[in-house]
């Protein structure tokens, strides 16, 4: 596959905007894989690609957050292995499913994200503000339920495709 060299700085411009949307409100995989998608990029590399720029992201927040003590990492060792148990079994699967059936699931899910993220109500922690990620009580007080365990690694799974 040959990418054109006018496609290098778009999609650097596209990652960008994904990484301030992701580092506002979250969501920047749906702006990159459909960039990505559109310029030609096979879907398993536009997943790589697509998580990699996610996980650089995430990887900066919460270095950040640990370095100024603002994550009880005792709290939320569950949520920790639940999202990583959802990252590799989403991983695994996606290499299961054919690639002409990737090329229409990856859309239609994106499309899904994208309804779900512009209707859903906002969480009104977020508009509340507090001194600590530790100190808000919706942060700390699901991390031992097996439900919060169990929607972190699904919201881990989903996110691959996003």
């Amino acid at each position: 596959m040959t990418i054109e060299p006018w496609v290098y700085p778009v999609l650097t411009g596209v990652a960008v905007l994904a990484g301030f949307v992701d580092s506002i409100a979250g969501g920047g995989g749906l702006i990159t894989m459909p960039a990505l998608l559109s310029c030609g990029i096979p879907p398993l590399q536009a997943l790589g690609t697509s998580k990699l720029q996610s996980t650089m992201g995430t990887a900066v927040a919460l270095s950040n957050y640990g370095r100024s003590g603002l994550l009880n990492w005792q709290a939320h060792r569950w949520n920790v292995a639940a999202v990583f148990a959802g990252a590799a079994t989403g991983a695994l699967v996606v290499q299961i499913i054919d690639v002409r059936a990737l090329s229409v699931i990856i859309p239609v899910l994106l499309g899904v994200a994208a309804v779900y993220v512009l209707l859903s109500p906002r969480s009104s922690r977020l508009s509340t503000p507090t001194s600590t990620i530790t100190s808000t009580p919706n942060v700390t007080s699901s991390t031992d339920k097996p439900t919060s365990r169990r929607s972190a690694a699904l919201a881990e799974w989903q996110s691959l495709f996003s």
